[in-house]
């Protein structure tokens, strides 16, 4: 005899996903306290942003402006890069990296840290988007073999005026 098995809807569903659809999402997690300084070269503006960790829960900016940075405003700008999800993934190939943007990057960030390899993530050119209402980039970490789409907006605390970063208490 044969026998006949019944599965629930839920299993079936499970194996007939992509493999893209078990990936991780979040492309540039790290922990903020590991943290030395970051350093993020932004276009078209032509602004070099570059902070360092002077002591815990203390930033000193270097560059565009020379000043004590707030805590809250390193730790926000740390928190976008890590909080990076990917919303597609796409193959790298050396040949098309400049079809996402990435001869002429719009953002270039390096974090740095005290106990491993620092990090590059750069972002390239809009990606197309379903929704009108989700900007989208493309995003590339140094020596890893997919360039990820993102949602760009999570970018933009960087474009702020360098100035408003001060750490006004004394």
């Amino acid at each position: 005899g044969s026998a006949i098995y019944t599965v629930q809807k839920a299993a079936v569903d499970y194996y007939s996903l992509t493999l893209d659809q078990f990936r991780e999402r979040r492309f540039a997690t790290f922990d903020t306290k590991d943290v030395t300084g970051f350093r993020a070269a932004l276009e078209p503006a032509g602004v070099v942003l570059d902070i360092e960790r002077v002591a815990d829960r203390q930033w000193q900016m270097k560059s565009p402006l020379e000043m004590a940075v707030n805590d809250d405003h390193a730790r926000r700008l740390l928190g976008r890069i890590s909080a990076l999800k990917a919303v597609r993934f796409e193959p790298k190939a050396e040949a098309n990296l400049q079809q996402y943007g990435f001869d002429a990057p719009r953002m270039d960030v390096t974090v740095r840290f005290a106990s491993r390899a620092e990090m590059r993530v750069q972002v390239g050119a809009e990606a197309p988007s379903d929704s009108r209402f989700d900007e989208l980039a493309y995003v590339l970490l140094d020596n890893d073999d997919t360039v990820y789409v993102a949602r760009s907006g999570l970018l933009e605390e960087f474009n702020r005026d360098p100035s408003t970063m001060r750490n006004r208490r004394v």
